[in-house]
């Protein structure tokens, strides 16, 4: 006598991570996610001083820091960003928030 489970929740899970891993071949290993999709404003509400992305960007242009391009995003000063990152959010550092928002994005992605 055999016990039966309903796998249709692994099966689902399974099916997303495939996607997941295509997506990721397709790039050569690595996912190109905006940072509008990797923070939402759910995700900023609850771990920054910020309800959304435009608001987090809007200080740091206070600040001095331009968020207008990808270029801007990856040539920001790591030691200045790094004090706004941790003045304004509840991370130590921009490696540590984005690490969260790539965790949280992953969760999402595979329907947790």
């Amino acid at each position: 006598m055999g016990i039966k489970f309903d796998t249709t929740g692994l099966d689902q899970l399974q099916k997303r991570l495939k996607d997941l891993e295509s997506k990721a071949r397709a790039l050569d290993g690595k996912h190109q996610i905006s940072m509008s999709n990797l923070f939402s404003s759910s995700f900023l509400r609850s771990h920054t001083r910020f309800s959304s992305l435009d608001d987090l960007e809007e200080k740091a242009c206070e600040r001095g820091f331009s968020l207008r391009s990808h270029e801007d995003w990856d040539s920001l000063p790591a030691d200045q960003w790094d004090a706004f990152i941790a003045e304004y959010t509840y991370f130590a550092n921009w490696k540590d928030m984005l690490a969260k928002g790539a965790a949280e994005w992953t969760s999402r992605q595979l329907g947790f």
